[in-house]
């Protein structure tokens, strides 16, 4: 009688498994890239309700995240593109259009001052791999080669003096 009882103890344990296994598949309708950061941390670990631990990400739908220097924050030409220089790949150049810059300062990576600036890939383009780092070159309105040269230089004087 207590093997029987210890087997039906077994059998609902088993059950309760089988019920919390199909609880771990995810399923979505979004077509896409699986992406999890740093899979071997999560071996043995609970997951807390709300907490990501995949995420879906759709390469046609990919976007250029540029940090402009506080300092470099002048009037953009929406109309020409924006040429992107990718570190692994310094002799291609790939162009986007740029939607749009924020209109205030965010705490960079590096603790200093910047604001975001997003472009959209052009459809002529490939997408590069996610995560990829390089150079944007986003041009603004013309001004003369005198103005160009001595901007940076004359701000620089002017908060040293104050002016």
């Amino acid at each position: 009688q207590s093997l029987r009882y210890r087997l039906e103890q077994e059998e609902i344990r088993l059950k309760l498994a089988e019920a919390n296994a199909a609880h771990l598949k995810i399923y979505t309708n979004t077509k896409g890239v699986c992406m999890v950061d740093h899979p071997e941390s999560w071996g043995g670990r609970p997951v807390q309700i709300g907490e990501r631990v995949a995420m879906i990400f759709q390469p046609d739908k990919s976007k250029v995240r540029i940090f402009l220097p506080e300092k470099d924050n002048i009037a953009f030409d929406l109309n020409k593109p924006v040429a992107v220089i990718l570190n692994a790949a310094p002799a291609k150049r790939y162009q986007a259009d740029l939607n749009c810059v924020a209109p205030q300062t965010s705490k960079g990576p590096k603790g200093e001052a910047y604001f975001l600036a997003e472009a959209n890939w052009t459809r002529q383009t490939p997408v590069p791999k996610v995560g990829s780092k390089g150079t944007a070159v986003i041009y603004g309105e013309k001004v003369s080669m005198v103005y160009w040269l001595l901007r940076k230089p004359v701000a620089a004087g002017r908060q040293f003096i104050g002016l």
